[in-house]
């Protein structure tokens, strides 16, 4: 048990860490619209900012997945499962989860050749930049990385810490 403890708070330092970043470059993207703003009104060049904002946003929503997830925080359906024993709510939310973790394990796998294919290429965006893509789709394949450790910790915390994640019981960490 301890053990199963030690991986859990692992799992939840990367999953914090990767909830840090994906603020930061929230926070960097409104500066760098900002920016862009700014330098249409005096004509000044910024054509980065578009390029370099759409790859921050794509990175800052995969990596925020992970974290929103550990945080109980995506939009649940429960209306039925309120009504069902914690026992059977524990069953059916792992079995869920499973089912998701195969999922976005196959996502993630589809993800990476994506990425490997595109690094071997050397494919450059369409922007004036010519930015590798492999840069963002990396975002997208630590991203679905992160997301299947946090389905693991739910699962683990399902079963470990008594209510957790189940509805009318309590939604905390």
């Amino acid at each position: 048990m301890k053990g199963i403890g030690i991986f859990i708070k692992g799992i939840d330092r990367i999953l914090n860490f990767s909830g840090i970043i994906a603020g930061i470059a929230i926070l960097l993207i409104s500066f760098f619209v900002t920016w862009g703003v700014l330098a249409r009104l005096l004509h000044i060049d910024a054509s980065w900012v578009v390029p370099i904002t759409v790859y921050m946003f794509v990175a800052s929503s995969y990596l925020a997945a992970s974290y929103a997830m550990k945080n109980l925080e995506h939009i649940r359906v429960d209306i039925l499962i309120q009504q069902l024993p914690i026992i059977v709510r524990k069953i059916l939310d792992t079995l869920l989860m499973i089912v998701s973790l195969l999922f976005f394990t196959y996502v993630t796998l589809r993800s990476f050749d994506m990425f490997h294919n595109s690094f071997v290429r050397k494919t450059t965006d369409l922007s004036l930049l010519q930015i590798q893509v492999w840069i963002p789709q990396l975002f997208v394949v630590i991203g679905f990385i992160f997301l299947c450790l946090s389905i693991i910790r739910h699962i683990l915390m399902t079963w470990t810490m008594d209510g957790y994640g189940m509805s009318g019981v309590h939604e905390e960490n």
